[in-house]
């Protein structure tokens, strides 16, 4: 898991503010967008053939709930 969060990481343009755990509730981090949303499906794409909708994501809470989708 430690590599996905740090590809989840590297999701965002500007750094984050606070250290990134499987329990960070994603879509409360404000730089959490539309864009990285998408970039994270095309992410789950190349990195790990997973092919992942919007819906998925909404379903998901934490960085470990995305985790689980790609897995």
């Amino acid at each position: 898991m430690d590599d996905f969060i740090v590809k989840f990481c590297d999701l965002f343009d500007e750094e984050l503010n606070q250290e990134i755990l499987g329990s960070t509730v994603f879509k409360d981090l404000s730089q959490w967008d539309s864009l990285v949303a998408l970039s994270f499906i095309v992410m789950a794409s190349n990195d790990y053939q997973k092919s992942i909708d919007g819906e998925a994501i909404r379903s998901a809470n934490t960085v470990s709930d995305l985790f689980e989708l790609v897995k």
